[in-house]
């Protein structure tokens, strides 16, 4: 569509609101149509990115939640294996090899679950 059929020129019928030929009525409904299918692309486009916008809200949230949750689960993990081992070096030790996996479990699903949402942003585009 070149520039004159989308801005009609002052001087002519069409500024008028009043077309008087076949060519100037079939102009004036074709550019209403693209407007009107400019206007729905538009917002369809808006409503996408707002929605994206949200869902990484929303996974960040969630990580952040997470990994929250493991940190704390850690700080007990190691307040409980003092506890238990008191000043029994070899028990501390020994111990300490389950803080040491529960941290790396956790890690480990952390991980899994931040995979999973940059596969979903990937498939999604």
């Amino acid at each position: 569509m070149s520039s004159s059929e989308i801005v009609p020129r002052e001087s002519g019928s069409l500024a008028a609101g009043r077309p008087r030929s076949l060519a100037e009525i079939r102009t004036a409904k074709r550019l209403g149509r693209s407007l009107t299918a400019l206007e729905a692309t538009t917002a369809y486009r808006v409503a996408n990115t707002r929605a994206d916008a949200m869902v990484a809200q929303e996974k960040a949230a969630e990580v952040s939640d997470l990994a929250r949750s493991a940190m704390f689960s850690q700080a007990m993990l190691v307040q409980h294996q003092n506890a238990l081992a008191g000043a029994d070096p070899v028990l501390h030790a020994e111990l300490g090899q389950f803080v040491t996996l529960a941290r790396l479990g956790q890690a480990e699903i952390i991980s899994d679950l931040v995979g999973t949402y940059c596969r979903e942003s990937r498939r999604v585009r």
